[in-house]
């Protein structure tokens, strides 16, 4: 069985100074959380024009302080794309 791979760019706007995605545009995020500083992730969530939204849960990535988001790129367009 062979196997394919195909490489993909992503360019990451790290935040203040990159700006916001369009709002209500899935993204990915890229965040630390309050209990494990030195430990970064990435998930996709959306700018809603006021808080960051987990993707997942619909909640606040940032809600009580909980985690931070540091940095967003355009959703990755995967192995299908042309």
């Amino acid at each position: 069985m062979s196997t394919a791979t195909k490489v993909e760019a992503i360019q990451w706007n790290v935040l203040p100074d990159a700006g916001m995605p369009d709002c209500e545009t899935t993204v990915l995020v890229e965040f630390i959380s309050a209990d494990e500083p030195e430990h970064g992730d990435t998930w996709p969530g959306w700018w809603s024009g006021e808080h960051w939204i987990n993707g997942s849960t619909g909640d606040q990535i940032e809600r009580g302080g909980r985690a931070k988001v540091l940095a967003w790129c355009d959703m990755p367009a995967g192995s299908s794309a042309a």
